[in-house]
């Protein structure tokens, strides 16, 4: 058994079968031609599969790539955004609002643009989900300028009200304490 199985019998195996003996040198051509066509087209069509799947997988590797720098912009944005509030309420400066807010803006467009690379219902609920904090966070931003602008308005009065400023006061901690929280859910 283990004597059949070398090659050189083998194959004296495989040429003494009558095979292509009793066909005429045409035929044999022809059937030769054949076999190596059909070996030509798998090779052919394998070769192409491979080809569409490097071209699809190259494809997913520059969409993910892209979604993840966008999504490393949401994160910095975002920072910023935290950064000029509390820059904000240490100094009352607007300009730190107007930087917020553009900020603010930017992440709102980068998870829209973030939504735009996939149809994945988990990603466009993370990107619904990031707009909405962000316009929860203004909200309440704003409830703190508003409020910053009163009790500054409060304390210029020739007769300050104090128990106005100890709600204005209270107001603001409780909006403070409500972005804190956005922020901390982003």
């Amino acid at each position: 058994m283990i004597s059949a199985l070398k090659p050189k019998r083998f194959l004296e195996r495989i040429l003494s079968t009558n095979l292509f003996k009793n066909l005429s040198i045409s035929y044999k051509i022809i059937a030769l031609s054949v076999i190596s066509l059909l070996g030509t087209v798998i090779v052919g069509v394998t070769g192409f599969m491979a080809m569409q799947q490097l071209e699809a997988g190259q494809q997913d590797y520059a969409t993910t790539t892209d979604m993840s720098a966008v999504a490393v912009e949401i994160k910095i944005n975002t920072l910023e955004m935290e950064k000029y509030s509390r820059e904000f309420l240490l100094s009352n400066d607007v300009s730190a609002m107007d930087q917020f807010e553009n900020y603010a803006q930017e992440v709102q467009d980068k998870a829209l643009e973030l939504s735009e690379y996939t149809d994945d219902s988990a990603i466009l609920d993370a990107t619904t989900q990031i707009q909405s904090l962000t316009e929860q966070y203004m909200d309440a931003f704003g409830g703190v300028f508003d409020t910053v602008g009163y009790i500054a308005e409060e304390r210029a009065a020739e007769e300050p009200n104090a128990e106005l400023l100890a709600d204005y006061e209270s107001e603001l901690a409780g909006y403070t304490a409500e972005f804190t929280q956005v922020y901390a859910e982003m």
